[in-house]
């Protein structure tokens, strides 16, 4: 078993890793890019193109009135985020991998309130990936974060339904 200190140190330092790249890298697009002249590369793979997304993912309640959007999308960030991290570290019993994967999450939501804090309600944002006709909404590293650690939980809380995790095995897919 992991001592508790070593465990809470490991749980910052990847907390503090996934913030200070983001916010290292959203500051480097602050200073270097022109949110009037895309950057492309790898035959326009990757495109850089800054971005103040007021709105959540992809923009999603960017429509709201002003006071209800700061009420969800930095109070209710604020909550969530504090409240998770302080289940992870207190949870000493969550798996690795499970611990992992929700501080991932935790932290790129932390990255971004900083961002809503810093910048009147807004997050910086300019990544985004094609292929072909295909194109990913505009992003940064914390919404990889977001992402990569949503698709871990999901991908274990399934399965764990399917019998091949944790679960009780009284799941509808649990092989007895």
């Amino acid at each position: 078993m992991v001592p508790p200190l070593t465990r809470i140190a490991g749980q910052a330092a990847l907390v503090l890793a996934l913030v200070g790249s983001d916010q290292l890298t959203k500051r480097l697009a602050w200073r270097h890019l022109d949110p009037a002249v895309p950057r492309s590369y790898f035959y326009d793979t990757l495109r850089l193109a800054y971005v103040e997304n007021s709105g959540g993912f992809l923009g999603l309640l960017g429509d709201l009135p002003e006071g209800l959007r700061f009420l969800l999308l930095t109070g209710g960030v604020a909550v969530a985020v504090s409240v998770g991290i302080v289940y992870v570290v207190w949870r000493s019993s969550l798996p690795r991998s499970t611990a992992i994967a929700a501080l991932l999450v935790l932290g790129g939501g932390l990255s971004n309130l900083i961002d809503r804090l810093v910048h009147d309600g807004r997050v910086i944002d300019f990544l985004t990936i094609g292929v072909g006709g295909f194109r990913t909404g505009i992003f940064n590293l914390a919404d990889v974060g977001i992402l990569g650690g949503s698709f871990a939980l999901g991908a274990m809380w399934f399965q764990r339904g399917q019998g091949g995790g944790q679960g009780t095995g009284t799941g509808s897919g649990s092989r007895q």
